[in-house]
This record gives C-alpha cells, sequence and structure tokens, in this order.
C-alpha cells in the first residue's frame, strides 16, 4: 500500500474469530498502529486480501455468523482524503468476472 509500511486486514482478535480491524506496520521501525476509516465492511476471515497501487482490496471470506460472503472492497489509503472503504460493484450484471495472469 505505502512503499514505507504494509498493512493487515481482519485481525482476529474479537471473540467471533473476525474483525474488521487494519494495522500497518512501519517497515522501517517495525511498529504497528490501527488504521482508522469510517464504515468499514463486516468483520470476517479466511478471506483475500492484496494491495494495488494505493489500495487494499479485500474479498470474501467468512462472517461471525458463518454467512459465506462473495463482496470486494477496497480500502484507499491517501494523505489527501483519508482512509477510507469502498465497496466495488459489478457495473451491469451479478457476475463478476476475474482476469487471472503472470507478468513478468
Amino acid at each position: 500500500v505505502r512503499e514505507s509500511a504494509r498493512a493487515r486486514e481482519g485481525d482476529q482478535s474479537s471473540r467471533s474469530g473476525v474483525s474488521s480491524d487494519v494495522w500497518e506496520v512501519n517497515a522501517a521501525t517495525g511498529e504497528w498502529r490501527a488504521v482508522k476509516a469510517a464504515v468499514p465492511p463486516r468483520g470476517r476471515a479466511f478471506h483475500t486480501a492484496t494491495a494495488v497501487g494505493e489500495a487494499m482490496l479485500v474479498f470474501g471470506g467468512v462472517d461471525a455468523q458463518g454467512e459465506t460472503l462473495n463482496d470486494l472492497w477496497a480500502l484507499h489509503v491517501s494523505t489527501v482524503v483519508g482512509t477510507q472503504w469502498a465497496e466495488l460493484r459489478p457495473l451491469s450484471d451479478s457476475r463478476m468476472r476475474l482476469f487471472l495472469g503472470r507478468s513478468r
């Protein structure tokens, strides 16, 4: 997400085993800090998360009630507008298309 920091999402510290917490580590000092953002997605476990540019994408998982989640969220980290979550939805139909590949 940032060159000097890395983030992790979904710290499993709550009683149910799921959370919507986001933590960031300073790569130079090794210190962790909680990242605060308004209106986070539902807490989850067993999801995937990856950094893409200045955002972290979080897909799917299981919520505290055991419901399988099929949603995609982006955590935008910006010094201009602050840190915010946005749910990403398909433009035309309910099908999501994943394009997988490998770059060199």
